[in-house]
C-alpha cells in the first residue's frame, strides 16, 4: 500500500466517521481532503461504492425514523430533475470551475444557516415550499455533479427534520437511491474498472471504523449541539472546495 493509499484511509475513516454521526458528509470530506492527494474523478469512482454501503447500513439501523413522506413527495421528485443536469455537467464542463462555484455556494449557504441557530436558537420555520423545492433541484444537480451528498438537500432536511434520527435515516435512504444511480452511469462509462475497485477494497477498512466512530459518537451528540454541527460542517467544506479551486 502506498503513503497515498493510507492517507486516503485515514481521511475516508474521518469522513464516513462523520456521516455516521451526522447524516452526510463521506463523499464530500473525502472529495475535499482527498483532492489533495489525487483527482477528483478517481476518487468519485472509488469512493461512490463505499458510499453506498454506508448509506444501507446507516438506513437499516435508522429505517423505523425515516420520513418516507417527505423523502417521496418533497425530495426524491425536486433532485430527480437536477441529477441528469449535474451529471452532464460533470462530462462536459471544466472541473475547478464547478469546484469553485460549489464551494461558494455550500459556504454562503451553510454561513447562513449557522448564523441564523446561533442568533435566534428558538425559533425554527420550514422553508416556504417554492424555495424549498428550488434548493432541491440545485440538489439534484449537486450530486450529480460531485456524488457529494447535495448540501442543499442536507440544508432543507436540517430545517425539516428535527430529530437527529429522522434526518440521518432520511437522508441515508436518498445517498442509497442517488449513489445507486450514479453506479450504473459509472458502469455504463466504464469507470468502474479494476483499478478503482481494487482501491475501494483498500478503503474499506476507513469505511469499517468510520461506521464504529460514527455510530459512538452520533450516539452521544445533544440534538442542538448535531444541528449546529451539521451546518459548520457545511461552512468547512465549502470553504476547502472554493479554496482548492
Amino acid at each position: 500500500m502506498h503513503t497515498t493509499d493510507v492517507l486516503l484511509v485515514a481521511i475516508v475513516t474521518l469522513a464516513f466517521a462523520t456521516e455516521t454521526a451526522i447524516g452526510f458528509g463521506a463523499t464530500l470530506l473525502t472529495v475535499a481532503l482527498g483532492s489533495l492527494l489525487m483527482p477528483i474523478d478517481e476518487l468519485l469512482f472509488a469512493v461512490v461504492p463505499l458510499n453506498l454501503v454506508l448509506s444501507a447500513c446507516v438506513a437499516l439501523r435508522d429505517r423505523a425514523h425515516i420520513d418516507w413522506r417527505l423523502l417521496f413527495v418533497r425530495i426524491a421528485p425536486a433532485m430527480a430533475l437536477g441529477f441528469p443536469l449535474g451529471v452532464l455537467a460533470f462530462a462536459r464542463l471544466p472541473l475547478p470551475a464547478l469546484q469553485l462555484a460549489f464551494g461558494l455556494f455550500i459556504l454562503v449557504l451553510g454561513a447562513l444557516e449557522l448564523a441564523r441557530m446561533l442568533r435566534a436558537p428558538a425559533t425554527e420555520r420550514p422553508l416556504p415550499r417554492p424555495l424549498a423545492l428550488g434548493l432541491l433541484f440545485i440538489g439534484g444537480i449537486v450530486h450529480g455533479a460531485f456524488a457529494t451528498g447535495g448540501p442543499p438537500v442536507v440544508y432543507v432536511c436540517g430545517r425539516t427534520s428535527p430529530d437527529k434520527r429522522a434526518f440521518r435515516g432520511t437522508l441515508a435512504a436518498l445517498w442509497i437511491a442517488l449513489n445507486g444511480a450514479l453506479l450504473a452511469v459509472y458502469a455504463a462509462g466504464s469507470h468502474l474498472t479494476a483499478g478503482s475497485l481494487r482501491r475501494s477494497a483498500w478503503l474499506a477498512p476507513g469505511l469499517l471504523l468510520g461506521l464504529v466512530l460514527g455510530e459512538v459518537a452520533h450516539g452521544k451528540l445533544p440534538e442542538r449541539t448535531f444541528r449546529i454541527t451539521v451546518f459548520a460542517m457545511l461552512v468547512l467544506v465549502g470553504a476547502v472546495l472554493a479554496i482548492r479551486a
